[in-house]
C-alpha cells in the first residue's frame, strides 16, 4: 500500500502527521484499518484503495507548511530579487510583464436546465516576466 504513494509522498504523510496533530487523528484510523485488514487472508486492494485520500491529506499539510514558510517575501520585494519569470496568483507585479494566465475553478454555478451544475473559471495563476530579459513574444494576459 504504501508502494502506492511514493517515496516522496511517503515523507510528506510521516511530516504532516507530526507537525499538525489534527492530522492524527484523521490518519490513524486509516492506518489502524490497513492494519487489521492486512491480516486477513483474502484481501482486496479495491477496499485499501478508499485510504490513499487521507494519506494524501497529511501530506498536503505538510506541504502547505513548507510552502508558507517561503511565502514570506513581499510583492514588492521580487523585483530586487532578480527574478526573470515569476508564476504568482496576483494579477500585476510592479516591473514585470504579464505573459500569460491559466484558468481554475473559482466557484460553482446552480443553474435550471442542464447541466445542472457549471464551473465557473477565472484566472488563477498569472505568469510575469521580467520586461528587460524577455526576448519570446507572449500573447499577453486576458
Amino acid at each position: 500500500m504504501l508502494l502506492l504513494i511514493g517515496p516522496l509522498g511517503l515523507q510528506l504523510l510521516l511530516l504532516g502527521v507530526v507537525l499538525d496533530r489534527r492530522v492524527r487523528y484523521f490518519v490513524l484510523p486509516v492506518v489502524l484499518f490497513i492494519l487489521l485488514y492486512s491480516k486477513l487472508p483474502h484481501k482486496e486492494l479495491r477496499f485499501i484503495i478508499s485510504s490513499v485520500p487521507m494519506f494524501n491529506l497529511s501530506a498536503a499539510v505538510a506541504a502547505s507548511r513548507m510552502y508558507s514558510k517561503e511565502e514570506s517575501i513581499p510583492l514588492k520585494e521580487y523585483k530586487q530579487r532578480n527574478f526573470t519569470y515569476l508564476v504568482s496568483e496576483h494579477s500585476s507585479v510592479d516591473g514585470y510583464e504579464c505573459l500569460f494566465s491559466v484558468n481554475g475553478f473559482s466557484r460553482i454555478l446552480l443553474q435550471h436546465g442542464f447541466p445542472p451544475v457549471a464551473l465557473v473559471k477565472k484566472p488563477k495563476v498569472y505568469v510575469h516576466g521580467d520586461g528587460k530579459v524577455m526576448d519570446i513574444k507572449w500573447r499577453g494576459c486576458s
